[in-house]
This record gives structure tokens, sequence and C-alpha cells, in this order.
């Protein structure tokens, strides 16, 4: 799981960036599931994820 100063250096929209972060605070189970497929229907609407991947590759490499 990525630190909270990791998450808000990524190039994220506002509207994942806060998807994510909500759902690090959930604990029931098929509440987290359905928060994680929000996460990748707003993933999934992305014009361009490269510079999302890029920076995870920058945390991986620290």
């Amino acid at each position: 799981m990525l630190r909270e100063p990791d998450l808000l250096s990524m190039p994220l929209d506002e509207d994942l960036l806060e998807a994510i972060m909500e759902a690090r605070h959930i604990k029931a189970h098929g509440a987290l599931r359905r928060q994680k497929q929000y996460i990748g229907k707003l993933m999934g609407a992305l014009d361009d994820p490269e510079p999302i991947r890029e920076a995870l590759e920058r945390l991986r490499r620290k």
C-alpha cells in the first residue's frame, strides 16, 4: 500500500485520488470490493494512464 504522501505526489485526477483515499478507510469486504471497482472505472476513463505508471515505477525504484 502506498503512503499518503506518495499518493499525493502522483499525477492523479481529483476524483481518482479521492476514491483511493476513501478505499484506504473501508473495512467491510463487500464495500471495499465495490470501491475498487469504482476506482477501476475511473482508471479506465483516463485518456493517458502512462504518467501514473511512470510515477509508480519511480516509487518502486526508491
